[in-house]
């Protein structure tokens, strides 16, 4: 897929502005921002953008791409990262980068509704990349890849190195091994966790991820699949 990218100094979100244009502009358009107002992520959560020290972009794509798209990107995203800065991730089931459990980059997929060309996705992703001067519980919580790499980290190159990443992926899905690396990469396998969906929470064991990036856990002894992006993951201990 050939990417065209539009470059935006600031705009509301990166996703949300593609979304308002989607009918009009062809999969691969690629919106970039160097600061995001109103940023989002699962369940309209919002995401802490700071001018200049993030990535953050969102790229349109057709709506026949395999569900897995999340979780794959996570390993796009993975691989990026560690090609520009050599900086190791992990990934926090569905779309969060870890790096020693402090979150450094989130991504989210949603479907963009075209009455033109019919329903397409909408890949949007954050990454703090330079110092975004955290305050508060985010200092514990979140990171930057700046904060591990042996020097600056170039915010174009990662952009670059991540559009190279997915094109390999979406020219053959299945030949692109990703799913392997994103088990190996799965945080708090095998450790107690909390499946928060709402009002409900339940106590569970993380044991892998099945072929589509859907989570495995064991519950009461039985093994159950998760796959709704509505559950929230939580460390038990």
């Amino acid at each position: 897929m050939k990417f065209q990218i539009h470059r935006f100094e600031e705009t509301d979100s990166t996703s949300a502005a593609l979304k308002r244009s989607c009918s009009e502009l062809p999969p691969g358009t690629v919106f970039v921002a160097g600061m995001q107002r109103n940023a989002y992520g699962r369940n309209g959560r919002s995401f802490f953008c700071s001018p200049g020290s993030g990535l953050y972009f969102s790229i349109l794509l057709p709506a026949s791409l395999p569900l897995e798209l999340t979780a794959a990107a996570a390993v796009m995203l993975r691989r990026a990262i560690r090609r520009v800065s050599g900086v190791q991730t992990d990934i926090k089931w569905l779309n969060d980068l870890c790096i020693q459990g402090r979150k450094a980059a989130g991504i989210l997929c949603e479907v963009c509704h075209d009455a033109q060309n019919g329903p397409r996705m909408v890949l949007g992703i954050g990454v703090n990349v330079h110092d975004p001067g955290f305050e508060g519980a985010l200092h514990s919580t979140a990171c930057w890849l700046d904060e591990f790499a042996a020097g600056p980290v170039s915010r174009e190159a990662l952009l670059q190195a991540f559009l190279e990443e997915l094109g390999i992926y979406l020219a053959g899905p299945q030949s692109c091994d990703w799913i392997d690396e994103y088990r190996h990469a799965l945080l708090w396998k095998n450790r107690k966790v909390k499946l928060v969906q709402g009002h409900t929470v339940k106590d569970c064991v993380l044991v892998d991820a099945d072929s589509h990036g859907n989570l495995i856990v064991s519950r009461n002894r039985n093994l159950e699949v998760v796959s709704s992006g509505e559950i929230h993951l939580l460390l038990a201990e």
